[in-house]
Formats: structure tokens, sequence, C-alpha cells
């Protein structure tokens, strides 16, 4: 199970799976640690892979070598979290397509909420 996978409001640490094939069955098994608080613990979540690439694929086939993206990723998965992203204008229309790239990035806005949970 990749870290970014693990439940952090309960301490999840590791996450390893069970086979029990006479029951046609996966048992997960969680490492947990013993912690009073369900909030997000930074002291036992170390940066980790994230979920973006390091290369592009023409980065990769030009032997362009990169370290791999390290993300505090766990912190991003609290239960409840969610992104909410929208345009701050309305549709583009066909004579815009030249600039389209340009002003969907001035245009779009990405922020945080979080809800209890």
């Amino acid at each position: 199970m990749p870290k970014r996978g693990l439940e952090v409001s309960a301490c999840e640490i590791f996450r390893f799976y069970k086979l029990i094939p006479t029951k046609n069955l996966v048992q997960p098994i969680s490492m947990i640690v013993p912690r009073r608080s369900e909030s997000y613990q930074e002291d036992i979540y170390p940066l980790t892979t994230g979920a973006q690439p390091a290369l592009t694929a023409q980065e990769w086939l030009h032997g362009v070598n990169k370290g791999q993206h390290m993300e505090s990723s766990p912190a991003l998965q609290l239960p409840g979290a969610w992104v909410s992203c929208h345009w701050l204008s309305g549709p583009i229309t066909a004579r815009e397509v030249g600039n389209e790239e340009d002003e969907r990035r001035e245009n779009y806005s990405c922020e945080p909420k979080y809800f209890g949970g």
C-alpha cells in the first residue's frame, strides 16, 4: 500500500494484506501508532514519493535524470478534506483558443476545504 493511501486520522503507518485462499478473502492488516489525537501527526509521516511524475515522457526519452517528487501527501488525505476548483471567468470561445492555456492558468483557482470528520 503506498503511503499516500494510509488512514492518517487513525495514525496508520503501514498496511499490508493477508490472503486467505480457503475463503477467497483478502484481509487488510493495519499497523497503527497509538496516539490520543486524531489529527495529522507530522512526526510519524516522513516525506514520501508524490503522485506527480518527476519527468515527462519526452524528458525521459532525452535521457534527463531528476530526483523523485517528494511530498507530505498523507496530510492531504485527512477525512473530510477535499479541493474546490472553479473557473473565475466564463467559458473560452473559439476566438480565444490561441490564448486558452495562459488564460486558464490565470483564471483558475483551487483551494483546500476542510470539514469535520
